[in-house]
């Protein structure tokens, strides 16, 4: 996926407005902002890490089947971004989950249990419901996709099994 936006992730990124909407996007939709990260008071995700988990999720929808190969661009006109938010989720707290597994520390002071970064638990129910509801949406959207391909009669479509056997039958 040669996307000239994303190209080099660790030099200094300019992004065109799509991309700056698509990060602010997430940000806004994880609260991760400098003021409401108290202990932090800092942004908890940068744009980068933002950039590369939304790189993942369009690799990720365009091999899911049938295999395709739009840019962000694209996949933002055919309707996809809802889907492209829940799948850079996923991914951003994928990473945020391995920083805090890395991070974890129990230690005991006069018989009382303290836990530093022990979030994961409650990190990893938020993947899974973020990653399930990321997965039936955007399976949901290429089989939709899929169909009005197939319909539409200048375009070929990706035809299940049961479009030749019924042509055979038919013939």
């Amino acid at each position: 996926m040669a996307d000239p936006q994303l190209a080099n992730l660790h030099g200094s990124v300019d992004l065109d407005p799509l991309y700056r909407n698509l990060v602010q996007m997430v940000r806004a939709y994880l609260r991760d902002y400098a003021k409401l990260n108290i202990l932090l008071q800092d942004e908890e995700t940068d744009d980068k890490t933002i950039l590369m988990c939304l790189q993942l999720t369009v690799a990720d929808i365009n091999a899911a089947p049938p295999s395709t190969s739009f840019s962000i661009k694209e996949l933002v006109t055919r309707g996809y971004t809802l889907i492209l938010l829940y799948g850079t989720l996923v991914m951003v707290l994928e990473s945020l989950m391995i920083l805090l597994t890395r991070n974890h520390l129990n230690w005991q002071e006069s018989g009382q249990l303290i836990g530093l970064q022990d979030k994961t638990p409650m990190v990893a129910a938020h993947v899974k419901y973020f990653r399930d509801v990321y997965q039936y949406q955007r399976d949901k959207k290429k089989i939709a996709d899929s169909i009005m391909s197939a319909m539409d009669p200048g375009d070929v479509g990706v035809h299940s099994e049961y479009f030749v056997i019924h042509g055979y039958l038919w013939a």
